[in-house]
């Protein structure tokens, strides 16, 4: 189909047009279209139901949230075939000039931590690879540690650094660099257990860190932004973008909502004056597209692209979200949330030492959503520890057909009630997804599909999952963490997993693996049962059953750990070389759906 036929069709749409050269005195017609979205959005909303609204190709800067409520309910916002429409969080920066030979300025008129040359991501100032903590991280109110000779300069005050441990990373402020004790004195405080020897951290956003091509700083007292531009790049000529917005569209009460066709771009991240201290998947991150007790939400062909934290969350009961088709790429948190970040405090002591609040238990839950058809890849980009697709207290959910891939953190998180305590994922169907180039050996503790606390009436299905790799431990295929209770585990295939094909850790009962293919983790083992802490209380009947599963894997022990609380029933076990692919062939598992994936 040629662009002129597209533009043709759509023209025959009934509906408001909206477009970057348009005018907001406009009736909003194909040929005199309106401005903006918010001028759209005012035009429609006494209508029932209301016409929907076109947005032609273009950046559409907002200089503020959409903000939805339940008198937008019925707005359908839509793309056109053969255009673009952006929805943008971002400024353009002009008036570039020479500062030195190799050093651009350009006056900024906001605050903004992510810069993009022509689309494509810039680094801000950091220092280079990797430098490492002298010993161990003193975790108390201010955090400090010891640093090695050199490595910080007492001018970096100010300067953030990005600390990498276990599963998670922090980003701090420099509030104190004493160079005859070589000790950095940072902000806020973090929880002992998550702690490593000789950490890895960088220090990013001081001026004379503006060292190599490709990276800028933005000095907030002059209001000016420094430049360093790669090879063949002339700010003056090329289309530099700043982040603003931190949120591009906030939906409380809304219903029957439709977003489709467009592209989301360009938001900002920002982190409180103490710092962030990532707790766990960067769950509590804002998110691009927000939504509290929103319903009959669809969310389809859409692209989210170049963010600074979340793509989207929904909570307070929001029900019936389709977020179907999209593609999720270069963000700098993590994807697709549901639930609230609450969990069963009295159940897990350490919890409310994390921060981490009570559930409000008899609330509407959220539940009864779709993550489907979607390709969620190269998030983490500013916080590494975050999830690709996570459910936390949140029900009856279907998440399939997706591929997740290049991240850092888990891919697919579920669940978020440690040990045996109350919980409100249940019921959440996981299946034919394609999970891989996960972890990529930056952080600890990953799962390709992670699961949490108890679940009765979750099912991990028919997913592919391969390439899982962690920095220290931790990189696993299937992995079912504290209290994980009542999951159906079944017909997977699983290979190249770090450090185990599957894993259960410690707390959990009644979990049924079966018809699965688990094959070539590392040589430190198969299959993982990972009792840390000890069990609360004796499992009933068993931790797990183990079923007409395949085991195959050429070097190292099948088990590790004591698995004698579970069971195992008739099982191949394969330890000599063997094709991989003929073994997929011939178990007979499906990954992909051959007709709606959610009912297969």
């Amino acid at each position: 189909m040629s662009p002129n036929s597209c533009h043709q069709e759509a023209s025959l749409a009934p509906g408001i047009y909206v477009a970057p050269n348009g005018n907001d005195a406009n009736p909003g017609t194909a040929e005199l279209p309106l401005a903006t979205i918010a001028a759209a959005q005012a035009l429609v909303r006494g209508e029932n139901p209301k016409p929907v609204v076109y947005l032609r190709g273009g950046t559409y800067e907002l200089q503020s949230p959409l903000v939805l409520t339940a008198e937008d309910s019925g707005l359908s916002l839509q793309g056109l075939a053969c255009e673009t429409a952006i929805v943008s969080g971002g400024h353009s920066i002009t008036g570039w000039r020479k500062a030195s030979d190799q050093i651009w300025e350009a006056s900024a008129s906001f605050s903004f931590h992510q810069m993009f040359v022509e689309g494509q991501r810039m680094e801000r100032a950091r220092t280079k690879g990797f430098l490492h903590v002298d010993g161990l991280v003193n975790t108390a109110d201010p955090i400090s540690f010891k640093f090695h000779a050199g490595d910080i300069s007492p001018n970096w005050a100010g300067a953030e650094i990005v600390l990498l441990q276990t599963w998670g990373e922090d980003r701090l402020p420099i509030k104190k660099v004493d160079t005859n004790t070589l000790t950095v004195t940072l902000a806020n405080s973090m929880v002992p257990w998550m702690v490593e020897a000789n950490a890895r951290y960088y220090v990013e956003s001081a001026p004379d860190l503006v060292r190599y091509p490709g990276q800028w700083y933005l000095d907030e007292q002059r209001h000016v932004v420094c430049y360093m531009p790669r090879p063949g790049e002339d700010p003056s000529k090329d289309r530099i973008t700043g982040t603003n917005l931190g949120t591009l569209v906030a939906m409380k009460g809304a219903s029957n909502v439709v977003f489709s066709g467009l592209t989301f771009s360009y938001t900002d991240w920002k982190i409180p004056d103490i710092g962030y201290v990532n707790r766990q998947t960067a769950f509590d991150l804002k998110a691009a597209i927000e939504g509290e007790a929103v319903q009959n939400l669809q969310m389809t062909n859409n692209r989210f692209e170049h963010l600074g934290e979340n793509v989207a969350h929904f909570v307070g009961g929001s029900q019936n979200i389709l977020f179907d088709k999209n593609e999720v790429s270069d963000i700098g948190g993590g994807g697709v949330w549901f639930g609230e970040g609450c969990t069963d405090v009295a159940s897990n002591p350490n919890a409310a030492l994390a921060g981490f609040t009570d559930c409000d238990w008899y609330s509407t839950p959220t539940a009864q959503n779709e993550i489907t058809g979607n390709t969620i890849h190269d998030i983490g980009q500013v916080f590494p520890a975050s999830a690709g697709i996570g459910i936390l207290q949140s029900s009856n959910n279907k998440v399939c057909s997706n591929e997740v891939f290049n991240t850092y953190q888990t891919a697919i998180s579920v669940g978020w009630t440690w040990s045996y305590g109350r919980s409100l994922a249940h019921d959440n169907l996981i299946a034919f997804n394609h999970v891989h180039d996960i972890g990529r050996g930056m952080l600890s503790d990953v799962g390709g599909v992670y699961t949490l606390g108890v679940q009765p009436g979750t099912v991990v299905r028919n997913n592919l999952i391969h390439d899982v790799t962690a920095f220290l431990y931790g990189g696993r295929g299937l992995y079912q963490d504290d209290g994980s209770s009542h999951i159906l585990t079944e017909s997977n295939i699983v290979y190249r997993a770090h450090s185990a094909s599957f894993v259960h850790n410690s707390d959990g009962e009644d979990n049924v693996v079966r018809n699965n293919l688990l094959a070539l983790a590392d040589g430190s083992g198969q299959l993982e049962f990972a009792d840390s802490p000890p069990l609360a209380r004796p499992p009933q009947p068993y931790s797990v059953l183990l079923d007409k599963n395949t085991f195959y894997w050429s070097s190292g022990p099948l088990l590790i750990g004591d698995w004698s609380t579970s069971q195992f029933g008739t099982n191949v076990t394969i330890n000599t070389q063997q094709d991989l692919n003929q073994l997929i062939q011939a178990s007979g598992i499906q990954t992909i759906s051959g007709g709606n994936p959610c009912n297969n």
